[in-house]
């Protein structure tokens, strides 16, 4: 699944224009960088595969605006895997602990069972 997802990426992401909401706190956003993920992740619909696919791309989303802190271009094939999975395992944790009007019993059900098998 990993690796699905990584190929939709491309293999080189130009991170280089930061925009500074908060410089003294370090916040930023990454030009362009939402935009790829949501035109990446548009064609999912609602089936379980496919929510446990957008958060990957999300994973991966947080790990590349991670690395624009220290680099103008990201090569995809250089993200570690383990902080990709980091990143899942920490958004799906919130799912889990979630309540239904929160994100559903689906996505719940779905989060508790990707615990149970990784």
């Amino acid at each position: 699944m990993l690796k699905q997802a990584l190929d939709q990426w491309p293999e080189e992401i130009d991170v280089s224009v930061l925009i500074y909401t908060q410089k003294e706190r370090n916040l930023y956003s990454v030009v362009g960088l939402h935009e790829l993920q949501e035109a990446i992740t548009s064609d999912y619909k609602h089936s379980a595969h496919d929510f446990l696919m957008v958060n990957l791309h999300w994973s991966i989303l947080r790990v590349v605006h991670k690395a624009a802190q220290y680099m103008d271009k990201v090569n995809i094939r250089n993200v570690r895997r383990e902080a990709i999975k980091e990143q899942l395992d920490s958004l799906l944790d919130k799912v889990r602990a979630g309540t239904p009007d929160e994100f559903g019993d689906d996505a719940i059900a779905l989060a508790k069972n990707y615990f149970l098998e990784n």
